[in-house]
């Protein structure tokens, strides 16, 4: 599937700035945003279960985009979602208890075999 004139295709939403305080963010609006992404031809998201910092939320973006589309890229999304969440409890460990309110609120949601390769 591809989107817009360029046909862009996206591999992969991040849904990280969920303001789930607010009184209209509810978890069907978190699976709608999810479902579009699908429908606009998104293979995974990343969204958050809970507002998460910001530090910590960029940490793990860019750890995970690093991971997957870097110069020594090689894992899948997921792979790579998991390695960068293992990163995040590594920092959270190493600046307070590894709570899991640091690293555990992003889910990936998407093929876990994928082994699609960005060119």
């Amino acid at each position: 599937m591809t989107m817009g004139s360029g046909g862009m295709r996206v591999e992969a939403g991040s849904l990280g700035s969920i303001p789930f305080a607010l009184p209209e963010a509810t978890d069907e609006s978190l699976t709608g945003l999810r479902r579009a992404f699908y429908i606009a031809g998104a293979r995974s998201t990343i969204s958050s279960l809970w507002t998460v910092p910001l530090q910590e939320s960029t940490h793990l973006i860019q750890d995970f985009t690093e991971i997957w589309l870097g110069p020594n890229h090689g894992q899948n999304r997921y792979a790579a979602f998991h390695v960068a969440q293992l990163n995040a409890l590594q920092r959270a460990r190493s600046k307070n208890s590894g709570h899991p309110f640091w690293w555990g609120g992003f889910t990936y949601l998407g093929d876990t075999n994928d082994t699609t390769q960005i060119q």
